[in-house]
């Protein structure tokens, strides 16, 4: 069963379960008169509430609820009572809103802003819809007035009949068809009383007598026809009441006959005069009835282009009477009489005017009444068809069938028409499946080349030169079915374009988008066994209808900001009419490409994607801009060990191609360089946010203490020169506050994660470019073929043109690998040289090697690494724990050569000290679970060299240091362990303050006058942490990390030996 008929059947089964319910309890215990009510609108909820609480049914109310409910989408009930529908119509990824939601009214969003076209663009399409965009419209094929919600009783492929004037509806029409039948029967003589009561009467009187009278009489049916006479009725869904209730009072129906002929007015007429107000079984029922009749009568009469002004107004007055069903009732016999007798007279006269076609038997009825007559025979026909298995045929079909013939004489059905009509319902009822054999029989009734009429003018109409019969059926058979197709869709767009808040343009174009699949996937293939043009025919008629009503929207809008939409719909329908030309034809040529129009989307939809480009980029760049401000660079989650940040900027960015590839509108490679350009910047905002947060490594650096000869004190009593380490600016000590070692793993980890969601982000793009290069080609393939050149298929220099713009991502990458280095270097230095510096740097080997030991920080050190290796990624765990070994290594050179005044090495500590690096190095191997081992020995190899320049001789140390001093300047250069050789004149220079050698100290005291060691005292850390706070904020907290029991016993023991070197 298709859509229609389903939805006809919905609404009669909602109207009798209504009418049963209030019937039953909706009067509040009175009876309640639905024959006045409309139960179509009439809400079932107000219904529903009146029954359960007893309460008065008030059809006013009832139809304001119905109303009302069909004003917002179906709700279904929620637990939680916080749903809700909202009537506005936001963006779907614009910033978050900085207002508050506006409140939700019953009246639909005002019109947008700059959109003073809005109520003039529906204006214009419903006078399109008056002209369908072409000639087609007569003034009988006007579609305009259907009001919308009675489009979907409209078939998307019809016969084309000019719609009625009247609200008949299928109920009436089907229930009309029965009463023809039954009116044949009798006329035939296949259908009689066996007897009759004669008793006399008085005409006026016939429609006042009981229900009693006449009941001696039954109607006889010939043989073979009772049981197809039953058939039919339970088919077309007629009551046994209203069955013995026509055949009463049509059994006269002869008398009605005139020259031998009977039409449907006259039937309707013997009917109402016939039938009286106790014939029917309810009120209700007699007042559906009568008001079909009287339907019937003016649809048949009224809208007759024969009858002059007077009789016209005479018979409008006449059929208002008729349709007054009260008045009806209580008016007296001589009056029903007269109305029905005034008009008997007009549809004699009617009858008797001069035939329009001069065919044998031809009535007045049958050329201008054609299209209701056509629609009662179809229902007839559709009789063969069970109603309890959709599409199924009777096994009686054909005694239908002959049964049903017996009406051709009354509504003018030929033995052609009959055939076309019946293979039109096959094919309506059996769902298109045999479509094929429908269409043979259809061709077998071409006995004559079809005659081009009054449609000569129209496009597409005519078939190429030298088609035949058959192809010429099946090329008017496409375009009327277009045609009817196209209607059916600009009438529902306009009607729908209220309630979805949506242009009719937009509605229209997927609408002919779904008319056209079908076309393709259920028609054409059969249809081009007749006719090869069938679906190019069919494609570009569909193509051409759209095109002018878009053609007229684009001429007479000023502002395009609005509409998007209805261009990115329009540019759908034409992307998809041309994928299918291409996949049928390919590039061959015909006659009809000449009616192709491109629409050309793109010449008004480039600049409106320019403007969204470049609002979306400033939205972008701000949201970017206030998400890394507030960024505190914890990781997002354990496993997600970004930034938060940086998944918002890429969740907008995504958005932002996701909008722009599916606006689905044409696209250039201009439009691809905006977008590109667009996340490029502000991805490197981002990443300079990132950069300028960052402080150079050296200012961690500690200062390279004066340099001394060895001495011990002679006078433990004698004033010190106090030595103090150098103390950051206060700028430079606030981002050192958020430059921790796990806010740097989580920055390394987003420049990571960066580098990655962009990788992905421009595979992504180029997919999605690849689906853009299809449609470029589908639209120049329409272009080419509807101008005639030739088709291109070379786009290579369109594909390097995309190649070189994603470029602009290597500077993005380049930012974010230069910034990871920048990190990687700062994240080792602030371990050792800013954690770790009074834990490590200021505390190995103070005083003496033995009691400073490296094993004493090692626990330190293997809590830092823990730490890091939970928060850096994998790809990225090597790098920063090389990172931090280099940065040991420094600070194990840096107490070497630089540790002060307060460390000097004997030959003998430095096998200790042999010991401590080994310990280090194996701390980073990790049993083969960290680092390589000749990473860690390269790394290792300057320290070890230093190291074995302790273990020379003072002198062989002195005659090296004077071989390399050429290359020493004049004043000694402060350089740091960075830019270091191992047997450059500043490393020697060191060694030599740093051993506890007499050699070595009168060298230095006669060659370079250096002080005493003796003579200087490292600050001690309490005097540190009263002058540096940030000192004292690391003593507090144990700097950046959790201190261990070993390591807090060895800083207490450090910091007793400094307070007992300095002076009180």
């Amino acid at each position: 069963m298709d859509t229609a008929s389903m939805l006809e059947v919905y609404r009669r089964d909602r109207r009798r379960l209504l009418g049963f319910l209030l019937s039953a309890g909706g009067g509040g215990g009175r009876a309640l008169d639905l024959s006045r009510i409309d139960l179509d609108a009439v809400s079932a909820d107000y219904a529903l509430e009146c029954v359960a609480a007893g309460a008065q049914f008030d059809a006013s109310e009832a139809t304001r609820r119905y109303f009302d409910e069909r004003r917002y989408p179906i709700m279904i009930g929620s637990p939680s009572g916080n749903s809700y529908f909202l009537l506005s119509r936001p963006q779907p990824s614009d910033s978050p809103p900085k207002e508050a939601a506006p409140s939700i009214g019953p009246h639909a969003p005002p019109p947008l802003a700059n959109s003073t076209s809005a109520a003039e663009s529906r204006d214009f399409f419903r006078d399109a819809i008056n002209t369908s965009g072409i000639g087609y419209v007569t003034k009988d094929d006007n579609l305009a007035d259907i009001p919308p919600q009675q489009v979907k009783k409209v078939d998307i492929l019809s016969l084309g009949l000019p719609r009625l004037s009247t609200e008949l509806s299928d109920d009436d029409i089907r229930e009309t068809a029965y009463e023809v039948l039954l009116a044949s029967l009798f006329v035939s003589g296949k259908m009689h009383f066996s007897e009759e009561k004669r008793e006399k009467k008085r005409k006026f009187l016939k429609g006042l007598r009981t229900k009693t009278e006449g009941s001696n009489s039954s109607p006889q049916v010939e043989d073979g026809y009772a049981h197809i006479l039953d058939l039919i009725r339970v088919q077309m869904e007629i009551s046994e009441s209203m069955d013995a209730l026509t055949k009463r009072a049509l059994r006269c129906i002869n008398l009605k006959m005139v020259n031998g002929q009977l039409d449907v007015p006259r039937i309707s007429l013997q009917l109402l005069s016939s039938v009286g107000k106790l014939d029917f079984p309810t009120e209700r029922l007699r007042v559906q009835w009568q008001k079909r009749q009287a339907n019937v009568l003016e649809e048949l009469l009224l809208s007759s282009t024969s009858l002059e002004y007077d009789m016209s107004e005479t018979l409008r007055i006449v059929l208002s009477k008729l349709k007054d069903t009260e008045d009806w009732v209580v008016s007296v016999p001589e009056g029903r009489v007269e109305v029905l007798t005034i008009i008997e007279r007009y549809n004699t006269k009617l009858s008797a005017l001069t035939k329009k076609f001069d065919l044998e038997d031809e009535t007045y009825h049958w050329t201008h009444n054609y299209h209701f007559n056509f629609r009662l025979y179809e229902k007839l026909l559709c009789s063969v068809f069970d109603i309890l298995e959709d599409g199924e045929l009777v096994e009686e079909a054909d005694e239908i069938l002959e049964t049903a013939k017996l009406t051709w004489p009354i509504l003018g059905i030929t033995e052609k028409l009959h055939g076309i009509f019946y293979a039109w319902v096959l094919f309506q009822k059996k769902n298109y499946l045999i479509f094929e054999d429908t269409l043979n029989l259809a061709l077998l009734l071409v006995k004559t080349p079809i005659e081009d009429g009054c449609e000569e003018d129209i496009m597409l109409n005519e078939s190429p030169e030298g088609s035949t019969s058959e192809s010429k059926l099946v090329h008017l058979l496409i375009v009327r079915s277009i045609h009817a197709a196209y209607k059916q869709a600009l009438i529902s767009s306009d009607g729908r374009s209220e309630t979805e808040f949506k242009h009719p343009l937009t509605i229209l174009a997927n609408e002919l988008k779904l008319v056209a699949e079908k076309e393709c996937t259920v028609f054409s293939p059969i249809l081009t066994k007749y006719y090869p043009e069938a679906q190019r025919v069919a494609l570009i008629f569909l193509h051409m209808l759209y095109g002018k009503q878009l053609e007229l929207f684009l001429e007479r809008t000023d502002h395009l900001e609005n509409s998007k939409e209805i261009l990115a719909a329009s540019n759908n329908f034409e992307l998809f009419i041309a994928q299918k030309l291409y996949s049928v034809y390919g590039a061959a040529g015909s006659s009809f490409s000449n009616y192709l129009k491109p629409y050309m989307i793109g010449r008004f939809s480039s600049p409106l994607i320019l403007q969204w480009l470049h609002a979306r980029h400033e939205n972008v760049l701000e949201w970017t801009k206030r998400t890394i401000g507030i960024e505190d660079w914890t990781p997002l989650s354990a496993h997600e060990k970004q930034a938060t940040s940086v998944v918002e900027v890429f969740r907008i960015v995504e958005e932002t191609v996701d909008q722009f590839f599916n606006a689905s509108l044409p696209l250039d490679i201009v439009h691809l360089r905006s977008l590109l350009i667009g996340i490029t910047s502000s991805l490197q905002v981002y990443l300079l946010h990132m950069e300028n947060q960052q402080v150079s490594g050296s200012t961690l650096l500690p200062s390279a203490p004066v340099l001394t000869r060895y001495s011990e004190s002679m006078n433990p009593f004698a004033k010190r020169k106090l030595i103090e380490p150098t103390v950051p600016e206060e700028k430079v000590a606030t981002k050192l506050n958020n430059l921790t070692v796990p806010k740097l793993c989580v920055k390394l980890n987003t420049l990571q994660f960066i580098r990655d969601q962009l990788d992905v982000i421009e595979e992504s793009i180029k997919q999605s470019w690849t689906s853009v290069l299809s449609a470029v080609r589908l639209l120049d393939y329409l272009a080419c073929i509807a101008s005639g050149k030739a088709i291109s298929e070379n786009l290579s220099s369109s594909d390097e043109s995309v190649d070189e713009l994603f470029t602009l991502f290597d500077d993005v990458r380049m930012a974010a690998v230069n910034i990871t280095d920048t990190i990687l270097n700062f994240i080792g230095t602030r371990t050792v040289f800013w954690d770790m510096r009074d834990s490590l740097l200021f505390s190995l080997y103070r005083d003496s090697v033995e009691g400073a030991r490296m094993q004493i920080f090692i626990p330190t050190i293997d809590q830092v690494l823990d730490q890091v290796c939970d928060l850096i990624v994998d790809v990225l765990r090597d790098q920063v724990v090389l990172r931090i070994f280099q940065a040991c290594m420094e600070g194990f050179i840096w107490v070497l050569l630089d540790g002060g005044p307060s460390r000097a090495f004997l030959e003998a500590d430095v096998d200790l000290m042999h010991q401590d690096l080994a310990m280090l190095k194996d701390l980073f191997v990790a049993e083969g679970q960290g680092l390589a081992l000749d990473v860690v020995e390269r790394e290792a190899k300057q320290a070890q060299q230093i190291l074995d320049l302790y273990m020379l001789k003072a002198d062989t140390v002195i005659e090296m240091l004077i071989n390399e001093s050429d290359q020493m300047s004049q004043h000694l250069e402060v350089t740091s362990a960075r830019r270091r050789h191992v047997h450059d004149a500043q490393t020697l220079l060191r060694v030599l303050c740093h051993k506890k050698d007499k050699i070595a100290s009168t060298f230095l005291r006669i060659q370079y006058h250096l002080p005493r060691s003796s003579d200087y005292d490292d600050i001690p850390v309490k005097d540190v942490s009263s002058k540096i706070p940030i000192f004292s904020d690391m003593l507090k907290r144990g700097t950046s990390f959790n201190w261990s029991e070993t390591g807090q016993q060895s800083f207490r023991v450090m910091k007793k030996k400094l307070q007992e070197a300095t002076w009180q």
